[in-house]
């Protein structure tokens, strides 16, 4: 409400409702920036330091893994949750065969959810663990791959190679892009179970840790 209030007082600088447009469709932070006077940004990647502490969950991990993050956030209004689902969610049979298409590739599948979200099936869960410790997790993982949620922001971050499926925003929305951090956005309409493994091979490939 704060911000709210100071955008409607300084509508000589640029209109309040402007700034609701800039969020969706110029880069990440842009419309922050331009309300702080900062001008046209530059550099959008986002800074993270991690500690030997954030990193415990991620030490208990011997072998090269394959973070998966099959679940949308939380919303308080009714028919909100299934609405999101149906934009942002892939269903649980494909993230199960994808597991499966990690591990044949030698990598450990893990699921990163909260303590009361449930595993993809066949793979390693760590739920319920605090951001910092799930950022350690991000930062040596081979790829993350993720619905549209705040995890790939800290993969940006970090530097670790992600995959947004399904990427439900049009093609001229690449959020990712100015972020410069290995990346691939699989849109709806593209997201079979084998145009996926296929963008996660090749962003490995081309990208990966191991």
């Amino acid at each position: 409400m704060p911000i709210a209030l100071a955008m409607l007082g300084n509508w000589r600088h640029h209109w309040p409702w402007l700034y609701y447009r800039d969020l969706w469709l110029q880069e990440r932070g842009q419309w922050l920036g331009t309300f702080l006077h900062l001008g046209r940004l530059h550099q959008f990647r986002p800074v993270l330091e991690l500690g030997d502490e954030d990193r415990w969950a991620a030490r208990s991990l011997s072998a090269p893994y394959v973070l998966l993050a099959p679940h949308i956030g939380r919303y308080r209004l009714p028919g909100a949750g299934a609405l999101w689902r149906n934009v942002k969610g892939w269903g649980d049979e494909r993230w199960s065969r994808l597991a499966g298409s990690v591990r044949e590739r030698g990598y450990t599948p893990v699921t990163l959810a909260a303590a009361d979200q449930a595993p993809v099936a066949g793979t390693l869960p760590m739920l319920g663990l605090p951001i910092r410790q799930v950022a350690g997790l991000i930062e040596r993982a081979t790829a993350l791959v993720s619905v549209e949620s705040g995890l790939w922001f800290v993969a940006a971050a970090l530097g670790t190679p992600f995959m947004i499926v399904p990427w439900w925003l049009p093609r001229s929305v690449d959020w990712a892009a100015p972020m410069r951090t290995p990346h691939r956005l699989i849109a709806r309409r593209a997201a079979s179970l084998g145009m996926v493994v296929a963008q996660l091979d090749a962003l490995i490939g081309e990208h990966g840790r191991h």
